[in-house]
């Protein structure tokens, strides 16, 4: 991650405010989209909920996957989400949707490690602008969201809790892994791997 703080773009609205401002972890570059109440509707200690579902804009402006993030600033918190492998703008020569997670993972590059060093690097920034507290930090998602959402709480001690809706539990059951089934890395991406690190967690 840059030493430096990225800069932010601000929008306001009657309801809320929207900052995006962009992110580099290693040679990728990415955009964070950060959503706030107006300053008068904040809560006294706000919580930062990371959300997914597949791209940020739709994760956070489309039903019915932005469901919980509206809940949250409803109720005076903020909420981010920012696009991972495959979705958004982080589309690339793998493609698009769970076709190019998976194209990914087995072309070399694992996209659920990508995306929990982007994770980490996004609290990181969140926790330094003052928009995340640790203890205040939480994450939800939908579908291959919902198991990014989990996965992230496995890999990072400051998220304090987790909602998966209908998430992914385990690849291999999913048509676009049919012919992968048979491969270790495949099979260690399932959730139940992750026990251990999920026991006594929210």
């Amino acid at each position: 991650m840059s030493p430096e703080l990225p800069s932010a773009e601000r929008v306001h609205s009657d309801e809320r405010v929207r900052e995006d401002f962009s992110m580099e972890v290693g040679e990728r570059r990415f955009v964070v989209t950060v959503l706030s109440p107006q300053p008068d509707r904040l809560a006294p200690a706000p919580a930062l909920l990371l959300a997914f579902a597949g791209a940020r804009e739709s994760t956070l402006f489309r039903e019915p996957y932005n469901y919980a993030p509206n809940a949250f600033l409803a109720a005076g918190h903020r909420t981010l989400s920012f696009d991972f492998v495959g979705h958004g703008e982080a589309i690339n020569h793998f493609g698009e949707g769970i076709h190019g997670l998976r194209n990914s993972l087995m072309g070399g590059v694992d996209p659920f490690v990508v995306f929990a060093e982007e994770a980490r690097a996004v609290i990181d920034t969140c926790v330094q602008r003052g928009l995340a507290t640790v203890g205040h930090i939480v994450t939800s998602g939908t579908s291959r969201g919902g198991y990014m959402a989990l996965y992230a709480l496995a890999r990072d001690e400051r998220i304090a809790a987790a909602a998966g809706f209908a998430p992914v539990t385990d690849w291999r059951v999913l048509a676009e892994f049919e012919a992968d089934v048979a491969q270790p890395r495949v099979a260690a991406l399932a959730l139940s791997g992750y026990a251990g690190r999920l026991a006594g967690r929210s």
